[in-house]
């Protein structure tokens, strides 16, 4: 009977095994880091997409902010001059040349007020899909946290502003309730009532009116200035043209 020797092969080093692990270790955290970069770049480009969105957005606000405290401007001159008309004294209010003027005031300027309506398509977007969190430079995150703290104060100060101009509205209506009927246009406009009390509480809910919306127009203008300043500090800080 022949007996056959069974061939051994050499046994392997410790570190031949130190090495396979040692590659394999490495091939895993270069695959690791590879996909962390990667989604390290596409985080950051999303972060500056939307960094250019809201730089839009705050151009948007400016425009917006000129047109409105433009258009306040104007409802206010027309205000004023109600005003003047009538606290003026040894004027005839109940006469049709007087009463005429007040009712073309009235209605050209004292029943209106312009609320801003601000631009916040970017910033929603950002809150309702969690990503925040991808505005990582601290600076620029406080900066537009801030701008967008004040927003909220300017609607509350609109709300207020608009608050006002209704409860006017609504005691104008005691006054000039004549003018809402059909009339012919032949039939001069006279004030509704003769009572100087009447009178002087429209005149002083029409200055209260005229008050609120300038404290809004004071705030829409540091407002304004306010998302200069972050319009150019965003524009710095991610290198946009």
């Amino acid at each position: 009977m022949e007996v056959h020797a069974h061939s051994h092969t050499a046994r392997k080093k410790w570190t031949h095994y130190f090495w396979e692990f040692f590659m394999l270790f490495l091939a895993v955290f270069c695959g690791f880091m590879a996909e962390n970069q990667r989604e390290h770049y596409i985080e950051h480009q999303r972060e500056k997409q939307y960094i250019k969105s809201l730089v839009k957005d705050l151009i948007q606000d400016t425009i917006n902010i000129s047109v409105n405290i433009k258009t306040n401007q104007q409802i206010l001159i027309g205000k004023d001059s109600l005003v003047q008309l009538l606290l003026s004294p040894g004027t005839d209010k109940y006469t049709a040349s007087s009463g005429e003027k007040i009712y073309r005031l009235y209605l050209s300027y004292a029943v209106y007020f312009k609320e801003m309506s601000f631009t916040d398509r970017t910033i929603s977007q950002l809150k309702s899909s969690g990503s925040l969190r991808l505005i990582r430079k601290q600076a620029a995150s406080d900066s537009i946290s801030e701008y967008y703290r004040l927003v909220s104060l300017c609607q509350i100060q609109g709300g207020i502003a608009e608050s006002y101009s209704h409860e006017t509205n609504i005691n104008a209506y005691n006054l000039f309730n004549m003018y809402y009927n059909v009339r012919p246009d032949s039939v001069p406009p006279v004030l509704r009532t003769k009572d100087p009390d009447r009178l002087m509480d429209y005149t002083n809910h029409l200055v209260s009116d005229a008050g609120a919306a300038l404290n809004y127009m004071s705030k829409l203008i540091n407002q304004k200035a306010m998302a200069t300043r972050v319009i150019d500090f965003l524009k710095k800080e991610y290198h946009l043209e």
